[in-house]
């Protein structure tokens, strides 16, 4: 995550270098490249879901890191938005890192420390976007866009390096799950009412998180800020997010292992409506920096609750390949957020996208979560003796 987050929000930018510069144009392609890589990973994320409950989760997570790596490198030698459109959908193939080391983590996690485990490493994403658009950001002004590219490669191949010596190697049950498991695993998310509406959520809060990125160099450029400070700022205000959402998360995960996860995702969700709208409302490049501090406190709350209820409900021996299924609500997000709050900002200004987000957290808070269940907690599982049960 800190390799990746170096150049995506500067892609704008960038974009700039290879000629396109006309207005809402530039808003469109930018949302284009950013939502390319999920469209793949959408498809792909799901089988490698399956393959890691057969071959192991760790094999995943190599996996995915070598081939960012080198994904990444090629779009470094990219002359044309055609050249690193293929790329982008090229990285996204190879795909599904996140979502290997959530599946690993849950089959390896107690049950009733789910969300704080699985918060915990969910702060690894903020925590990679906290530092990476500073670096990027510095490094933009210093070297240039396209040298981060390389950059970037190189962290990935760290990354995967990293996991093949330190990670041990997890052994699942010997069984058969051939590409059908794809479609059962498919099956089950929306055969079944919970997964369903969970799956829905990840969607939306990813949708409305998302449709903001491609825009944000633009939005801070349009507040006043310039120069050779445009990329350093908005570096800055991606990474107070970033900040945010990594002191949070585990925070909330540990609320939601005493007190519900659903209650938590409640208040995580209203949190980022009331801080989404007034960011569209404000003036200077410092007021928007104030309000992402509470928009990310409240977003490090979303994932890591439904990811816990996603978890505690899939069989152990199919969690990979459901969280996979279920991992891709996170990519449509990520593909058609940057598409549609491109074409909206590109529409009706800058603006619109911070309305735009803040009507889909609403819609999420009226329309799916009053239909939300807790999950059976630990204790439910395992009756007291007779003389310990109260009745209230």
């Amino acid at each position: 995550m800190l390799g990746m987050s170096m150049f995506l929000p500067f892609l704008p930018l960038y974009l700039r270098q290879l000629g396109v510069t006309e207005p809402g144009k530039l808003e469109f392609v930018s949302g284009l490249l950013f939502a390319a890589p999920f469209f793949a990973a959408t498809v792909a994320t799901p089988v490698w879901g399956v393959l890691g409950d057969k071959h192991g989760r760790k094999l995943m997570v190599v996996r995915a890191s070598l081939g960012l790596s080198l994904a990444t490198l090629l779009m470094g030698f990219a002359r044309t938005v055609p050249q690193l459109f293929v790329l982008r959908v090229a990285q996204g193939a190879v795909s599904g890192f996140i979502a290997a080391a959530l599946a690993l983590m849950a089959s390896k996690a107690p049950r009733e420390r789910m969300g704080y485990a699985l918060g915990t490493l969910q702060t690894a994403i903020p925590t990679g976007t906290i530092l990476g658009p500073l670096i990027g950001g510095a490094l933009a002004d210093a070297i240039g866009y396209r040298q981060i590219f390389f950059v970037t490669a190189a962290m990935n191949l760290t990354a995967g390096i990293a996991v093949i010596l330190l990670v041990p190697r997890d052994l699942p049950e010997p069984r058969e799950a051939g590409f059908g498991q794809v479609f059962e695993n498919y099956r089950t998310v929306f055969g079944t009412p919970q997964f369903r509406l969970l799956f829905f959520v990840l969607f939306g809060s990813q949708f409305a998180l998302m449709s903001i990125q491609p825009v944000m160099a633009l939005y801070v450029e349009y507040l006043g800020t310039s120069g050779r400070l445009l990329a350093t700022t908005t570096g800055v205000i991606f990474a107070i997010t970033g900040v945010a959402s990594a002191i949070g998360a585990p925070r909330w995960g540990r609320r939601g292992d005493r007190k519900g996860y659903r209650p938590v995702l409640g208040r995580a969700l209203l949190g980022a409506a009331l801080f989404a709208l007034p960011q569209a409302l404000v003036a200077r490049a410092w007021q928007l920096f104030l309000l992402r501090i509470g928009y990310g406190a409240f977003i490090g709350g979303i994932v890591p609750s439904v990811q816990a209820m996603i978890g505690i409900r899939a069989p152990a021996e199919r969690r990979a390949g459901i969280m996979g299924v279920t991992s891709t609500a996170l990519m449509m997000g990520n593909l058609t957020g940057p598409l549609i709050g491109g074409a909206v900002a590109g529409s009706f200004g800058l603006r619109s996208v911070f309305v735009l987000a803040t009507a889909v957290f609403v819609a999420l808070l009226a329309a799916l979560y009053p239909r939300m269940a807790e999950p059976a907690r630990p204790e439910t599982v395992r009756p007291e003796p007779a003389a310990q049960v109260v009745t209230v």
